[in-house]
């Protein structure tokens, strides 16, 4: 406990693992309202539904992909706030694609979305171990431990929200981006290299 207690107190640990438990919770809200959205609003069939997760899916690969490359080339601060400010983009597209444009925009917003979010999370649990120089496996099961428990309170929020708004839902999404976004900022210093 005494070790748990020591790393929760470090900045160097705390704030890259909000950030990151911020990323998650926006993730779980996805999920969590992205089946209802698809196949209760949009009446995808299960197929079809199933093949368009698979392809957002797909985005948070490529999106990880896509950070360990930048971050060869610039910080891991600015590919973790590159990654989530990826994340409110393609939220704010998913949103117009939903009131103005139809499904194709609300597709193209969320693979954004997990493109980004695919960016962010390597370099925020990068961060977050780099902060400890001994006790590794208690820094990443309490590092697991916070994001987990912090983001699955998205889930019920999302299953409240959706039905009650769709575009309630998507602001919730927004301001979720953005919460994570700010948490970022203050988590990631600029001269940090990977």
């Amino acid at each position: 406990m005494k070790t748990y207690l020591t790393i929760t107190c470090d900045k160097g640990f705390l704030l890259p693992t909000l950030a990151l438990s911020a990323v998650f919770f926006y993730l779980f809200a996805y999920i969590a309202g992205g089946a209802y959205l698809y196949q209760s609003i949009y009446n995808l069939s299960p197929d079809t539904f199933g093949l368009i997760f698979g392809i957002t899916g797909g985005g948070i690969m490529l999106g990880a992909v896509a950070s360990g490359r930048l971050a060869k080339k610039t910080t891991v601060g600015r590919t973790a706030r590159l990654g989530v400010t990826l994340m409110g983009l393609g939220t704010l597209m998913a949103m117009a694609g939903h009131l103005f444009t139809g499904f194709p925009g609300i597709m193209a917003g969320f693979l954004l979305a997990m493109f980004g979010m695919g960016m962010a999370e390597p370099m925020l649990v990068s961060l977050a171990m780099s902060s400890q120089k001994s006790a590794a496996g208690f820094t990443a099961a309490l590092m697991g431990a916070c994001h987990l428990l912090l983001s699955a309170f998205a889930t019920p929020l999302s299953g409240f929200l959706l039905p009650v708004s769709s575009v309630g839902w998507f602001i919730f999404l927004l301001f979720s981006a953005l919460g994570a976004l700010a948490i970022t900022v203050m988590a990631c210093p600029a001269e940090k290299k990977r």
